[in-house]
């Protein structure tokens, strides 16, 4: 189901998303449009700074995500990706990839998001196999206002979402923000922008403070 809102300076109707899923539309520009629903409970775009000149409802690639790439620790010397707890919760809740052949042929897989093959290799007609595993599983995909039911505010949390089966994850700024690669001047400033949304704090859904 499409989302729509309207521009406050012209008016004009613009799809901002899907449900939840603000595709179109950044955090900090949601009070520059009339949303006859609440955002609470939304997902955003995330801020790249190339898109800074794109307008609202204006953008080409509506799934776009950043890399969550491992992270190697020095004073411990371990390569991490997430923590333990995240592994066995991402593990527990498994995906779907369909996969297809010129043939016509065509196969539902559990998607385990790189940790774990399907659990079919017992069968004799199918056999899963790793050839040549992706060393990045995950991306960040959105930011989302999520009302915190124990205080009662409301705060901006990561939406970690698998690469190949696209099944959304929520996540804590601590685990995301340690795998969020900072080479170039584009990605640090999206590093920082993302620092930002992981300290604020909502007190009026259409300001931030």
């Amino acid at each position: 189901m499409g989302e729509y809102a309207k521009l406050k300076t012209t008016g004009e109707e613009i799809k901002i998303g899907t449900c939840e899923n603000m595709y179109y539309l950044r955090l900090e520009d949601r009070y520059k449009v009339i949303y006859e629903s609440s955002f609470v409970g939304c997902r955003f775009r995330l801020p790249f700074p190339d898109e800074d000149n794109n307008e609202i409802g204006n953008y080409n690639d509506y799934e776009r995500g950043i890399d969550l790439v491992p992270h190697y620790d020095e004073d411990i010397k371990l390569t991490s990706y997430f923590d333990d707890i995240y592994k066995e919760h991402y593990q527990e809740h498994k995906g779907l990839i369909q996969l297809n052949h010129k043939s016509g042929l065509m196969i539902n897989a559990s998607c385990y998001h790189g940790y774990k093959l399907p659990d079919n290799n017992n069968s004799k007609e199918l056999k899963a196999f790793f050839n040549g595993k992706t060393s990045i599983n995950f991306e960040l995909s959105q930011v989302k206002i999520h009302l915190n039911e124990e205080t009662n505010e409301k705060e901006i949390i990561p939406i970690v979402r698998c690469k190949h089966c696209k099944t959304p994850f929520k996540a804590d700024w601590a685990s995301v923000l340690l795998h969020v690669r900072q080479y170039s001047k584009e990605d640090k400033e999206l590093y920082n922008r993302l620092c930002e949304y992981a300290t604020m704090k909502i007190v009026n859904i259409t300001k931030v403070f």
